[in-house]
């Protein structure tokens, strides 16, 4: 066993104890820890992680195709087309067709589905607030760069 800050995590023998080690180590249990804040918000809602995930996706990328939605999901596009027709009969995602190539229709929220998922995320946030307490506005900052840092080398890996 690996004692690394509060996390105790196990380390395959053949690693060596490295700061990549430590690193992904860290960032396996961090993962596992925080997947069940995933569903925060979700019990006073009737919709799925997947659609939360989805309407969240659209929020930050409004105007996806269906085949868009389903790369970025890494949904057939099968699926992802349910998961939109679902949530078209809900109110929640409304098409529109692309004015520019009339075969292409795109995804945007309604203003219902806004407000259901800015509930959601600040129900989310009120959660997150007593991880980030912790930190000082210094330390933060640091871990707003590195995140975004991150994001960044993923996005363009994929």
């Amino acid at each position: 066993m690996l004692y690394l800050g509060s996390l105790n995590i196990r380390r395959p023998k053949q690693m060596a104890n490295s700061i990549d080690e430590k690193i992904f180590l860290i960032s396996i249990e961090l993962f596992k820890k925080l997947r069940p804040l995933e569903k925060i918000g979700q019990e006073n809602s009737d919709l799925s992680l997947t659609q939360i995930s989805l309407l969240t996706l659209l929020s930050t990328n409004p105007g996806l195709s269906l085949n868009e939605i389903a790369q970025r999901m890494a949904f057939k596009a099968s699926s992802a087309n349910a998961q939109i027709n679902t949530l078209v009969s809900l109110g929640l995602v409304k098409r529109q067709t692309d004015p520019t190539d009339r075969r292409l229709v795109r995804h945007q929220l309604t203003r219902k589905s806004q407000n259901n998922l800015n509930r959601i995320q600040q129900t989310k946030m009120r959660e997150y607030a007593w991880i980030l307490s912790e930190l000082d506005p210094a330390e933060k900052q640091q871990l707003l760069t590195i995140i975004q840092k991150i994001a960044v080398i993923i996005q363009d890996r994929t």
